[in-house]
């Protein structure tokens, strides 16, 4: 649809016509949500060129085009590129918008999650800037507006690469709550929090309780994202490692405990069984209606 969009309004009205731009734009956020991050982010860097020479570096839109562009390559792995892209939006949102702008907010919350990944320093300001943008974002829109939520999702994965399993874990439970409650169980956001959630549980050793919550994300991307989608072929993998992992000693045991017991009813399964009367029987037998 946008492809075919886009190409009308650069036969009519030309390649640098806001909407044309606004088409683009709208086209690679269906790439990048595709799992394409490199298609999204070609098309970013044509629109952001465009923008910059159109409209002007601190226009709105470029700043918009250039938030989203360095969220492209923050999830291809470029980090340091993409602090250095946020760093640049950030600081005319802070002269143009102000610091409590929903804008300006999620352009911080972006920028945290790219430091998280670079360096134990980089992830200490990272904690320190999302916790700040949170409280901000939970009293101006509420703790359970998508975006807060988005936050607080940011913060699960920056306790997690600290250590702090414990603080990740609770939060991971209470986010997946309320995203579950606001966007739906199937929401890739929600979907998103539970791989979050699954991976606390993960790296605390409970390896079983990060299976079953894989187990059941699986299931959902496959119906909603399809077995192809860059997410779903990642929880994929994630639970095939998980699987090769030998069973911790409590799972192991119950493990055990319910072989033993299927055992012990197959067996009794194979047994002649003794017809009893109802004079024979200790029990009230009540006769068939």
């Amino acid at each position: 649809m946008y492809t075919d969009v886009r190409a009308a309004y650069t036969r009519v009205l030309g390649p640098d016509h806001t909407h044309t731009l606004t088409t683009s734009c709208n086209l690679a956020g269906v790439l990048d949500n595709q799992g394409d991050h490199a298609a999204a982010e070609t098309i970013y860097h044509e629109v952001l060129a465009t923008q910059r020479r159109v409209l002007g570096p601190n226009h709105p839109d470029t700043l918009t085009t250039s938030n989203n562009l360095a969220f492209a390559l923050d999830k291809r792995g470029e980090h340091a590129t993409a602090e250095e892209m946020y760093r640049g939006v950030l600081a005319v949102q802070l002269q143009v918008l102000g610091p409590a702008h929903p804008s300006t907010l999620n352009t911080r919350c972006n920028l945290a999650n790219a430091l998280h990944t670079q360096s134990e320093g980089k992830c200490r300001d990272a904690e320190a800037m999302i916790r700040d943008v949170a409280a901000t974002q939970r009293q101006i829109l509420g703790a359970t507006n998508p975006s807060a939520l988005k936050s607080a999702h940011i913060l699960v994965g920056i306790l997690s690469a600290q250590g702090k399993h414990a603080d990740a874990e609770a939060m991971a439970a209470d986010v997946l709550a309320d995203r579950r409650r606001v966007l739906g169980p199937k929401h890739p956001d929600t979907l998103a929090t539970a791989c979050a959630y699954g991976r606390v549980l993960r790296d605390q050793g409970r390896g079983a309780d990060a299976r079953d919550v894989f187990r059941d994300v699986l299931a959902a991307q496959q119906q909603v994202l399809g077995a192809c989608h860059p997410d779903t072929k990642r929880t994929s993998t994630t639970l095939d490692a998980l699987v090769a992992l030998p069973l911790e000693p409590a799972a192991q045991a119950a493990a055990e405990h319910s072989a033993a017991a299927l055992g012990a009813l197959e067996a009794l399964a194979l047994e002649p069984t003794a017809h009893v009367t109802a004079e024979e029987s200790s029990e009230d037998v009540r006769p068939t209606v």
